[in-house]
């Protein structure tokens, strides 16, 4: 039998804490002045570093459930490259996309934030009279998710972060970390970045169905759009797409046709 490797690190390791584990077990004060306490001296910082890394690596325990969806995918995977029919690649599209939903749900269930997923794409909403208390909201949220992502090996662009506070009232700039970096504080930010891509698939194909059924895409943008801006009834919509700069639906259409 072959012998397995045996390695120090792994995706997994926190370097911080092994790090401060190693500053604290390693004595730096020793006599080197012979060869013999230069060997005991090596030796210990080996058992050190060892230990350490023990200590830092985290393993990672997947429940069963996604390990059977993991089994049923690749054998799934196996049978449709070896038999090319359609329904066994139906098959595992239908197992890769339980799989999928299934790794997503710890994101849903987390509290007391909203969040809605699309794609790569994450929005964490919260919601409280005090400003402090919704920020802290936010945070756990953030550092729930970000833990996630470190157990699915997912990397989050934090370039691409945005902060933003929906209030009438004076606020004060409370940062949100994640990864350790203060996520920047925007005035705004643009829903289209995760609604838009929904209804724009396949545009220049559905763009020349009837109006009535443009018109139901139009609506769902309506009413958006006023509860983003908090519209009054007597508030037109054709007002809002104009001072939001906005395209309606059928302005959408002429720029992909």
């Amino acid at each position: 039998m072959k012998e397995r490797k045996i390695f120090l690190t792994n995706k997994k390791t926190d370097w911080e804490l092994f790090r401060s584990a190693l500053e604290k077990t390693t004595i730096l004060s020793v006599s080197l002045k012979t060869s013999s306490e230069i060997e005991m001296a090596v030796q210990k910082l080996s058992n050190d570093i060892v230990h350490c890394s023990k200590v830092s690596n985290r393993e990672i325990t997947y429940p069963m459930e996604i390990k059977d969806l993991v089994q049923q995918k690749r054998k799934a995977r196996r049978t449709w490259h070896r038999m090319r029919h359609p329904t066994d690649k139906t098959e595992w599209n239908r197992i890769s996309k339980l799989l999928r939903d299934k790794i997503k749900e710890p994101i849903s269930q987390l509290t007391p934030t909203q969040q809605q997923l699309f794609a790569d794409d994450t929005a964490i909403l919260t919601t409280s009279k005090d400003q402090r208390a919704a920020t802290d909201n936010l945070q756990i949220s953030i550092n729930d998710i970000y833990n996630w992502t470190r157990r699915w090996k997912i990397k989050i662009n934090s370039d691409k972060s945005v902060h933003v506070n929906y209030t009438l009232r004076k606020s004060v700039n409370i940062p949100v970390l994640l990864d350790h970096i203060i996520i920047p504080q925007k005035d705004s930010a643009k829903y289209l970045a995760i609604i838009k891509p929904i209804w724009t698939y396949g545009i220049q194909l559905w763009g020349c169905a009837s109006k009535s059924n443009i018109q139901i895409i139009q609506r769902c943008q309506n009413i958006a759009l006023r509860t983003i801006v908090a519209a009054y009834r007597f508030d037109r919509n054709d007002v809002i797409h104009r001072d939001l700069k906005i395209p309606s639906i059928q302005d959408e259409i002429r720029l992909h046709l």
